[in-house]
């Protein structure tokens, strides 16, 4: 259970502040599969899997060493085809998903290896259609797409 949770978020952002506080002098071992609990409070993360240390480094070095496999993700008000042919149409792009979003939305997720570059991209495709954008092609991976990708089975690896 997490001990955070029974707290209300006034509680919860103390209980952050203190972490932070003890740990310029103190070390704080929090173990948690709460990442994003874990990506506001910690300043270093360790990534176990079946007894290991698969990755140990800051969030944000974390996020740049797997940056090579960085997801762009955007929910765009377009023809599902549209945006499909798009992605076809882009070598570099190295998978895309496509699936319906709320209303009139699509959800698109791209991996490619200058994820940074793709993002504008599509932002550029957006403005150039007049199609609107519930948020704008965020790059990068969250610490669950980072532990996703660290622990995946390698038999997964292989497809």
């Amino acid at each position: 259970m997490n001990p955070l949770s029974a707290l209300d978020p006034h509680q919860i952002r103390s209980v952050r502040q203190l972490i932070k506080g003890l740990a310029g002098k103190h070390t704080v071992l929090i173990s948690t599969h709460i990442l994003p609990e874990a990506e506001m409070t910690c300043n270093r993360m360790l990534i176990m899997f079946d007894g290991r240390i698969l990755a140990a480094d800051t969030p944000e070095n974390l996020q740049k060493l797997m940056s090579g496999n960085s997801q762009i993700r955007a929910e765009i008000a377009a023809p599902l085809v549209e945006l499909n042919e798009y992605f076809m149409a882009h070598a570099e792009v190295e998978h895309f998903n496509l699936s319906p979003a709320d209303g009139n939305m699509s959800g698109a997720r791209s991996r490619r290896a200058k994820a940074s570059i793709c993002g504008p991209q599509i932002f550029s495709l957006v403005r150039e259609r007049g199609w609107a954008c519930a948020n704008s092609p965020a790059a990068g991976n969250s610490l669950e797409d980072i532990y996703l990708q660290v622990t995946k089975p390698e038999e997964e690896e292989k497809n």
